[in-house]
């Protein structure tokens, strides 16, 4: 699955039953298998479905929208596998691509694979793919910067920005994740030396840098960024969660430990038990214990299931106790619902079962209003 090898693992028969499932007729265009086994450089997916048939004039076979309908796909199979590996720097996977037809000079995000093994740094990658047929290109100053960086060549860093006062803003604009995924890779050398050339620490694009490193549970990583102004507060704009969500999400324990003693929101320190910080933001901010979500967060896409959802909603349904009762004690509204026919405060307790909280919450609609 795409939530990778630790998260949804193979069946050990996965092959198997794959090979199997092929010699009985299934198509070897199955974009979503390829989708789904992309993200990491084992290629034991895509070898298995080129043996079996797939081609370089494949489709992608899932439909896309246009005009309001649903229409069939008209981008190729391999240009999207391409356009991943040169990206990820995974030469095994381009090479295998192209020697099954895959076009070298097609561009893809703005760049040829040729500039595209360039900006990572492998030289034999982009001569393999002039020994095939592309054409060699120069890179753009945003590239030479960015292949600097990852290469941690910092003298050669230095002297690109030295020169061109606005080339970091340019950068970030052609390469918004670049900071996220050094992150994300605890790679620390390019992190630092992005740090020192004046990258924002705070970059918000579907994430912030520190998300990538609570995800992965990079600590020392998320000590750095912190160290340098990083938000432990922020939350992403799809799934309006800050790091230590996105931490607790992968199952990073140590990491959502070591961030709850970062600042966190109303919200997040609701959700994460942390009742000291809770009630210090009540005392500063009181009007909070009835603010939704959905007013809290701002901007974003809608949340319907979260957004109706006070603090004390939050607690209830991470199991939080000892926040239950702060804010139960600071007045919360133990009988709020989701609109007129919608669950309940105490809805959402019975549903998680949690007899605590449940009868906190009885003693408290129990009692004069």
């Amino acid at each position: 699955g795409e939530a990778g090898p630790e998260r949804q693992p193979p069946h050990p028969d996965c092959v198997a039953f794959a090979r199997l499932l092929l010699r009985a007729g299934a198509r070897a265009n199955d974009s979503q298998a390829l989708y789904n086994r992309m993200f990491e450089p084992d290629n034991s997916c895509l070898q298995l479905l080129l043996d079996h048939g797939l081609n370089a004039d494949d489709r992608n076979n899932w439909l896309v929208r246009n005009d309001g309908g649903l229409v069939e796909n008209g981008e190729r199979v391999f240009d999207y596998q391409l356009a991943w590996a040169l990206e990820k720097r995974m030469s095994d996977r381009v090479r295998l691509l192209v020697a099954h037809g895959a076009d070298v000079n097609r561009p893809i995000k703005g760049r040829t694979p040729y500039q595209w093994a360039e900006l990572g740094g492998d030289p034999a990658l982009a001569q393999y793919l002039v020994s095939r047929g592309a054409t060699e290109a120069p890179l753009e100053d945003v590239d030479r910067l960015a292949r600097a960086i990852g290469e941690v060549k910092a003298d050669e860093a230095r002297e690109l920005v030295d020169a061109d006062p606005t080339l970091v803003a340019r950068t970030e604009a052609a390469h918004p994740a670049i900071l996220h995924e050094a992150a994300g890779e605890d790679r620390h050398d390019a992190v630092a030396l992005m740090l020192s050339l004046g990258f924002d620490v705070n970059r918000m694009t579907s994430r912030t840098p520190l998300h990538e490193a609570a995800l992965h549970g990079h600590i020392a990583m998320a000590r750095r960024l912190l160290d340098h102004g990083a938000n432990a507060s922020a939350r992403d704009p799809y799934h309006h969660a800050p790091p230590i969500g996105w931490a607790k999400y992968n199952g990073k324990d140590e990491m959502v430990a070591f961030l709850k003693d970062q600042p966190l929101d109303v919200f997040a320190a609701a959700s994460f038990g942390v009742t000291a910080r809770l009630a210090d933001i009540l005392d500063r901010q009181p009007d909070l214990i009835e603010t939704p979500f959905g007013t809290f967060r701002g901007r974003g896409r809608p949340e319907p299931q979260h957004d109706w959802m006070t603090p004390l909603a939050f607690a209830v349904i991470n199991g939080q106790a000892e926040s239950v009762q702060l804010l139960l004690e600071r007045g919360a509204n133990a009988r709020l619902r989701d609109g007129a026919a919608g669950p309940s405060i105490r809805d959402l307790a019975v549903e998680q079962g949690n007899a605590e909280i449940i009868a906190l919450l009885r003693v408290s609609a129990a009692a004069p209003q």
